[in-house]
C-alpha cells in the first residue's frame, strides 16, 4: 500500500482541481503542507486561474503569500470584517 505525505496528498488534490473546469475554486487552508516550491506553484495556479476569469475563496491561518486580493473577509472571534485591498 503506498502512503502519501500530507503535502504529496495537498499536490494530488490540487492536481485534481485542474481537471475540474469550475469557475470558482473553494479551498480549505490550502497553503498547508505545502514546501516553499509547492506553495510557490499553488500561488501561480491561483494567479492563472484569476487572470482567466476564475475566482478563489479560499480559508487559511497563514498570510495569502503574494496573491492579488480584492476583497477580504476577516472571521474572527466570532465577529466578521469586510475591507476592500487594492
Amino acid at each position: 500500500c503506498l502512503e502519501l505525505s500530507a503535502g504529496q496528498q495537498r499536490r494530488v488534490a490540487l492536481a485534481r482541481l485542474l481537471l475540474d473546469p469550475a469557475p470558482v475554486w473553494i479551498l480549505d487552508e490550502p497553503f498547508a503542507a505545502l514546501d516553499t516550491q509547492g506553495v510557490e506553484l499553488l500561488v501561480n495556479l491561483c494567479r492563472e486561474k484569476m487572470a482567466q476569469g476564475g475566482a478563489i475563496l479560499f480559508s487559511t491561518h497563514q498570510e495569502p503569500p503574494g496573491l492579488p486580493l480584492h476583497g477580504l473577509v476577516n472571521l474572527q472571534g466570532g465577529q466578521s470584517s469586510c475591507e476592500q485591498v487594492a
